[in-house]
């Protein structure tokens, strides 16, 4: 569940407590290493710079879910260092371009996990990066809606 809209979304997780996560070029890091990620996919050729900012305030922001007022988008391709807390976890979503998960949120609360998707119900690609629901909604600006997705057992 989605900490901010209180509302069911599917994610993945990539890393769970004592974890250390760290995006570089959009590539996944965790403890150090390169994390294979086949079913990852990127929609948007451009990537934001990492953000020059303190590393004990970034880890403290990050868990108080500032990320997403202070840096906006730029969080998205190069992200942390930063240590997963106790009884949470990071989740991200697959397609990271526009992705609204741990890298903005915070890291999730176990509180907050329900169980595992069985199928894909729906899936489409929004066009641009959406930086908020809001864009998610426009639905008259989706660039394409994933037929060959819908029905897929996960």
């Amino acid at each position: 569940m989605s900490p901010f809209e209180k509302q069911y979304v599917v994610k993945r997780c990539v890393a769970v407590e004592g974890d250390t996560v760290e995006i570089i070029d959009k590539i996944l890091y965790v403890n150090g290493t390169m994390v294979d990620e086949t079913y990852v996919y990127h929609t948007d050729e451009s990537t934001y710079k990492k953000v020059n900012y303190n590393n004990d305030m970034y880890q403290k922001d990050w868990e108080q879910a500032k990320f997403g007022d202070l840096f906006g988008i730029q969080a998205r391709d190069n992200f942390g260092p930063v240590i997963v807390p106790e009884d949470c976890i990071v989740a991200m979503g697959d397609n990271r371009d526009v992705s609204f998960d741990s890298r903005f949120w915070e890291p999730l609360h176990k509180q907050h996990l329900k169980r595992t998707p069985l199928v894909i119900f729906f899936s489409f690609d929004p066009g641009d990066p959406a930086t908020n629901l809001f864009k998610l909604l426009r639905i008259w600006e989706w660039k394409a809606i994933r037929l060959v997705r819908i029905g897929k057992v996960v």
